[in-house]
């Protein structure tokens, strides 16, 4: 042990317990003085603390009132105020100030005692009505709030308790010990007057409660929405926090910032609590210091011989043991640790009770705060929605849409404050996600279904107005505030609603209202507020072909034929099919194509799979014919590949009729190319001009893959022959077309160098993981040419060229054709080195055991210079302990080689006798520039090929000379023969 680190160890022995104690007191008082003076003065001290530096870079502006009330309920404040007037009582009594001396009082210490009489009785009064007034209060029909906790507020209960509390105790220090002239005016003016007029304040504004409702409601509302504002602001900050830790910390770094859901148990906790607690901040500049200092200690003891290095090295790989020390912060920010849990994990070869370790872990609770697990303003702000949520629930089974309402009015306002908290514009194309709202927008958009839905069932008709209007004011927030993802959300309410309906009543009338609403905003509203923005507007109609689509399936899982043909006029079918010359109107007909060959599919799918009907079989034969010719192809594109396609309603339609948690193989792709062909033979179909894309000749091989199957369907639609014949050449063509533009590119396309590079270092590497080249042992490299008549062995193949140029429909990666070559050299060398060895040789037939026996002999007699190589007969091969691809045994090696006559048999070679072969690079005269792997033995070279060829290929060749420099001495061969006992 080096004799600094004996010295700190016994120092920290020896010092350490003693004063934690101490220091952790210390802890509490610098906080507790940090705290009072925040709540004092609104500063904060943010160097170094991730969540309070993000607060401070982003910070929060609450309204007056809120700063108002802040100030008012601070007992930091009442405090101030009230010592400044006991300090400035004694001034006035030890200089004998005088005001007004005709008109003071003959004895200010009874005037003062009077006063702190009346003050006492009149305040007890107030403070009994008061809260006889607070238990009295009623909830409104929309109780926003519980009207106990609004009044409570509203009247500022605590602010009067606290500050008549306070003035009480200051006008009895003042009639008591301190009466003067001036005394009695401060302690009349401030403690007895100001008292008054804040319990007039009160009762006003209690008055105010209960004579104007509206009003109370309001600011029940008000106070919501700023606990909305501020839990998205709490959630922004957490989020920026966390980003900056995980920056701050990487995962390669000394200090690792992890979440506890991820992260290994490998290690020694640190700063384990004792109960359920939240990580409220990190101050990583402190952190980084005591990991500089702690771990370059540990870090010297566990690498000795690099401690002359100036910093402690990365993390490495390995054990525990192997690992430079690093502290690992097991919770983000606001994450809640349970009892027993801990906050970071040390990785170092210490123990767990070591003295360092220990300073280490009391150095580190510095670095960060912690607050009650238990604490959570989400569940309250919960709670208070669950009550709003349910005086309307109370509201409705009282039948009053009025109050109803008023209440969807407060979600609107809810909502609203949601969207402009976040200020952002999403990209419709990603699905929508909950995590950028918090928990907020998941629960009011539950609760919101759920009143829609007790509505339509309790109130009918009326309930269904007031909840389709709400759907359409959400909409139309969404909308104006750019959000498309709550756009989507809201517009969803619509296909829910009128399922409900549709399960409520046979009337369509009432179905037709939810329809007519979404035309209304859609294709009135919407589409007049986008015209001159075509990217906006492009958006809006395919979120809107969503919805439809939707709506529409809802009529054909019901069944409700004549209502259906009723949506697709209020969806502009088929006029709106027929197109307009802009951009903007083409991409919105093919939204609505695309929406209507998704429903086709999906009608084609309940029927065969669900249940067929005369209403389905009507509902097909008129979505067959009313997509135009020019618009088929196109609508096969979105439906599967636009926006739509991304996050497009109908991929969630086979899944709601499949059993949960069991797997299914997904069908509906198919009944879309299905549904896609059979519109073609009803209409015709229009294909892409000029040289068909890659992606248009896959989506044409997967219409052709449908062709059996649309024939299967169309036996639904009685009214409709199917007859594909003229399609299905229409389409072979267009397949055949891009075949051969695709061939012709690839055919002029310059062999790549970089494709070529990667076959040969493939090549390379597939050499040398090899295990099975019989060459490695018996030869030498020779560094030139072999001379004379040496065998030369060449693997001359032609591949497709698209192993070395890139294509966009074939995916061949040079390596797997490198891998391929590797072997078939190796085979081939294999075959002429085996039969080399056995040419002429006398062959001893015996048993599979006989066979092991004698090879135990020989490998005696050679002293551990005997190779073996096994042909064919993996019995043998386990019967001398063999394993696939190579062996060693002891000193005895050995090889497993196939052969085409597929006799079983082994090959003995002394290699003490054996004749080294030769082994060089050979390449072929004329054939282009080669590559030498000299280290291998070969040569290889890739080249454009001159020949006649139908398919665009490339040429690739391989080439290896192999000599004996004397004929092999020193085989043995035994032959496995089933005639010969073992």
């Amino acid at each position: 042990m080096y004799p600094g680190v004996a010295m700190e160890q016994a120092t920290s022995q020896a010092v350490f317990y003693p004063l934690r104690r101490v220091r952790a007191v210390g802890r509490w008082m610098t906080t507790w003085t940090r705290r009072s003076l925040q709540r004092l003065t609104g500063w904060t001290s943010t160097d170094g603390w991730v969540r309070s530096e993000s607060e401070q870079a982003h910070p929060y502006r609450p309204t007056s009132a809120a700063r108002y009330r802040r100030w008012i309920e601070s007992v930091w404040f009442v405090s101030a105020l009230f010592f400044t007037l006991v300090a400035l009582a004694v001034l006035f009594r030890s200089r004998q100030v005088s005001f007004l001396p005709s008109w003071a009082p003959a004895n200010a210490s009874e005037a003062l005692g009077l006063a702190w009489q009346v003050q006492t009785s009149i305040a007890a009064i107030a403070f009994a009505g008061l809260a006889l007034v607070i238990q009295l209060a009623s909830n409104p029909p929309v109780a926003i709030r519980s009207s106990r906790e609004v009044l409570y507020r509203e009247t500022l209960f605590r602010s009067l308790l606290l500050f008549a509390g306070a003035s009480n105790v200051t006008l009895g220090i003042i009639a008591i010990w301190l009466a003067s002239d001036g005394g009695a005016i401060i302690g009349f003016l401030f403690c007895f007057v100001v008292t008054m007029l804040f319990i007039g304040l009160s009762y006003f504004r209690a008055a105010e409660h209960f004579l104007d409702e509206r009003r109370a409601a309001v600011r029940a509302l008000n106070l919501l929405q700023e606990k909305l504002s501020d839990g998205l602001y709490k959630l922004d900050v957490m989020a920026r926090a966390n980003t900056r830790l995980a920056d701050l910390f990487p995962g390669d770094s000394l200090i690792r910032a992890r979440s506890r859901a991820s992260g290994s148990t490998d290690g020694i906790p640190l700063v384990i609590v004792g109960q359920s607690v939240r990580l409220e901040d990190v101050n990583y500049r402190l952190l980084q210091r005591i990991a500089a200092k702690h771990l370059h200690r540990m870090w010297l003891i566990n690498f000795p011989a690099e401690a002359t290095q100036e910093a402690p090295p990365k993390r490495v790989e390995g054990s525990l043991r192997d690992t430079a020390p690093a502290i690992l912060l097991d919770s983000r920010i606001n994450e809640v640790v349970p009892a027993g849990g801990h906050i970071f994990t040390l990785t170092a070869s210490l123990e767990a009770d070591d003295p360092r370790v220990r300073v280490l872990e009391n150095d580190l609770r510095g670095c960060i705060r912690l607050r009650d697990g238990d604490e959570d303003d989400d569940e309250r702000l919960r709670g208070e929605l669950v009550t709003l949520k349910d005086s309307l629930l109370s509201t409705i089974a009282a039948g009053t849409t009025g109050s109803l309402r008023q209440g969807l009015d407060v979600y609107s306002e809810l909502f609203n404050r949601i969207l402009a908290s976040t200020g952002r514009i999403q990209d419709p194309s990603i699905l929508f996600s909950f995590s950028a709202y918090g928990p907020y927008w998941r629960w009011l958009q539950r609760d919101v279904r759920e009143i829609a839905v007790s509505a339509i069932e309790v109130l009918g008709r009326r309930g269904l107005y007031v909840t389709v209007d709400h759907a359409y004011s959400l909409c139309k927030l969404a909308f104006k505030s750019g959000d498309y993802d709550a756009l989507r959300e809201f517009l969803g309410l619509y296909p829910a609603y009128l399922t409900e309906v549709l399960g409520q009543s046979s009337d369509d009338a009432l179905a037709e209202y939810v329809a007519v609403s979404l035309q209304n905003l859609t294709q009135l509203f919407m589409r007049a507020e986008v015209r001159n923005d075509m990217q906006a507007r492009r958006l809006v109609e395919e979120i809107s072909a969503g919805v439809f689509a939707e709506m529409m399936r809802i009529c054909v899982d019901t069944e409700r034929s004549a209502l259906f043909e009723r949506l697709l006029a209020y969806f502009g079918v088929p006029s709106d099919l027929i197109g307009g010359f802009g951009a903007a109107d083409r991409k919105a007909s093919e939204s609505k194509a695309a929406a209507l060959l998704a429903v086709l599919a999906w009608t084609l799918y309940r029927a065969e799979n669900l249940h067929a009907s005369q209403q389905l079989e009507d509902i097909a034969a008129k979505l067959l014919r009313l997509i135009p010719a020019h618009l088929v192809w196109a609508a096969y594109v979105e439906v599967g590949e636009g926006v739509l396609g991304q996050g497009r309603p109908w991929s969630r339609w086979e899944l709601q009729t499949k059993i949960p948690l069991q797997v299914h193989m997904m069908a509906f792709d198919s009944y879309l190319a299905s549904a896609a062909l059979m519109v073609a033979a009803a209409v015709g179909l229009v294909v892409p001009p000029g040289v068909p894309s890659a992606d248009d000749a896959s989506r044409a091989g997967s219409l052709l893959n449908a062709f059996e199957l649309a024939g299967r369907l169309s036996r639904f639609v009685p009214s409709f022959t199917f007859q594909g014949e003229r399609l299905e050449q229409q389409l072979k063509a267009l397949v055949d077309q891009r075949r051969s533009a695709e061939k012709q590119a690839i055919r002029e396309s310059a062999i790549e160098s970089e494709r070529v590079e990667r076959f040969i270092s493939a090549l390379r590497e597939a050499m040398d993981e090899s295990s099975n080249r019989l060459s490695n042992t018996f030869s030498r490299n020779a560094p030139h040419e072999i001379p004379g008549d040496g065998t030369k062995l060449y693997l001359n193949t032609l591949v497709p060229r698209e192993f070395f140029v890139s294509s966009e429909r074939v995916l061949a990666e040079p390596e797997m054709l490198a891998s391929n070559a590797a072997y078939g050299m190796i085979r081939g060398e294999n075959k002429f080195i085996v039969r080399s060895l056995v040419d002429g040789l006398a062959w001893q037939d015996a048993g599979v055991a006989e066979i092991a026996r004698r090879a135990e002999a020989l490998k005696e007699e050679a002293s551990g210079t005997l190779f073996l190589v096994v042909l064919n007969s993996w019995e043998l091969a386990d019967a001398l302990g063999f394993f696939r691809g190579g062996v060693q045994m002891g000193q005895q090696q050995g090889m497993f080689v196939e052969t085409d006559d597929g006799i079983g048999a082994c090959v003995a070679c002394d290699m003490n006798l054996v004749s080294p072969l030769l082994r060089s690079p050979q390449p072929l005269d004329g054939v282009g520039e080669w590559q030498f792997l000299r280290d291998h033995g070969v040569a290889a070279v890739v080249r454009d090929y001159s020949g006649e060829s139908e398919e665009p290929v490339a040429q690739v060749v391989v080439g290896v000379a192999l000599e004996w420099t004397e004929r092999p001495e020193g085989v043995v061969g035994f032959r496995i023969s089933d005639t010969v006992a073992s």
